[in-house]
């Protein structure tokens, strides 16, 4: 199967060198076919930015389907250096990753590793890494703040990227990330990048602005396995842009004057509630910044009046006594009442999560349309 033939991204090569799936955090997960030509292209970006070759250690804690690996497998062993497995069965276990971060100089990973790990070392401090990138969800300020405590010696990144274009952009923490809170920026685009935000017309945004992110990269895929996929998300340049294939991301962002962008969530997880529109990543991050909360799912629920209302499923943290009417307080000091969930569930239990280890937000939304009124 060759699904890059006929789209022109630039590259060269023939037949898939990789088969990697999308999240399937919202849906059946994508296969995503990467050329020879791509992963060769990400290889060289990779190492060079991170100093990975010969003696480094790179940790992997994502699923080998994930696009992650990219950087932690296969730019790895392309290079010479080890890579540190992580054991499925022990990917939750605190005590056991912080073993393996200490002796990791490169580790990359979605905020759950960091959160583990950072509860497990209480304060410590752990030497030996030399880089630390967060992707793949929203870092919680609170938690930057003791990642950065706990790798005295790390460069923090905050990187972002879609499985279809891999890596798009780098944002490197500063001082004042850290002292801000907020949303990390992602950033501006790597080296051979293009990237624009469009309105929902498709018309380029120029300057500071907020619309959909379009990107092209040397490293992206020519289109799904299933090319029916491909309509809407597979699209010819942009007027003004060299001519190629770009890559509509759903996703939503805002640029400021410096050209710095920041993600501001999913176009589809933008909802109304009485009207009103609501992002449903916006909410998350929110209660997500609570000290007594691991994970958040915000999810829709139908509702025979106001179409849809919002709930949210927050897991505790361990040895907290947090309650539905505390964390509702927080979110009231923080959001406008129609953000605020309509319930919030605490539970005890991790959520369920994808074969990539994303949040399952369609599982937990289906277990609770008997709420549904």
């Amino acid at each position: 199967v060759d699904r890059g033939a006929d789209l022109d991204t630039g590259l060269t090569g023939h037949g898939p060198g990789l088969m990697l799936t999308t999240s399937g955090s919202t849906g059946l997960p994508k296969i995503v076919p990467l050329r020879p030509a791509g992963v060769d292209a990400f290889v060289e970006w990779a190492a060079g930015q991170f100093g990975i070759g010969p003696g480094t250690v790179v940790l992997n804690y994502a699923p080998l389907n994930f696009d992650l690996c990219l950087l932690d497998v296969w730019t790895s062993l392309a290079r010479g250096a080890c890579v540190e497995l992580v054991d499925p069965d022990l990917a939750t276990q605190g005590g056991h990753l912080a073993r393996l971060v200490a002796r990791s100089h490169v580790v990359q990973a979605v905020p759950m590793l960091f959160r583990l790990v950072t509860d497990a070392m209480a304060g410590g401090a752990l030497a030996a890494v030399r880089h630390a990138v967060f992707t793949g969800d929203v870092m919680p300020t609170e938690l930057v703040r003791a990642v950065r405590s706990m790798l005295p010696g790390a460069q923090l990144y905050n990187l972002y990227g879609c499985t279809e274009t891999n890596d798009s952009f780098l944002h490197r923490l500063d001082g004042e990330d850290v002292r801000r809170g907020g949303p990390l920026p992602i950033g501006v685009p790597i080296a051979g990048v293009t990237a624009v935000i469009v309105d929902a017309a498709g018309e380029v945004l120029a300057g500071a602005a907020s619309g959909e992110l379009v990107v092209r990269t040397p490293f992206q895929c020519g289109g799904y396995l299933d090319p029916a996929l491909d309509q809407g998300r597979f699209v010819p340049a942009p007027a003004g842009l060299p001519d190629g294939t770009y890559y509509r991301t759903g996703d939503l962002v805002s640029r400021d004057e410096d050209g710095r962008v920041t993600l501001l969530g999913r176009a589809d997880h933008h909802v109304k509630v009485r009207g009103v529109r609501i992002n449903l990543q916006e909410v998350e991050a929110v209660i997500a910044e609570h000290d007594e909360i691991d994970e958040v799912a915000v999810v829709t629920i139908p509702d025979a009046v106001a179409g849809v209302r919002l709930h949210a499923v927050a897991r505790r943290r361990e040895g907290s006594a947090i309650n539905g009417l505390q964390l509702r307080q927080h979110c009231a000091a923080r959001l406008v009442r129609t953000a605020i969930p309509g319930r919030l569930e605490i539970v005890e239990e991790p959520l369920p999560r994808t074969s990539t280890g994303k949040i399952d937000r369609t599982a937990i939304r289906n277990a609770r349309l008997d709420l549904a009124s």
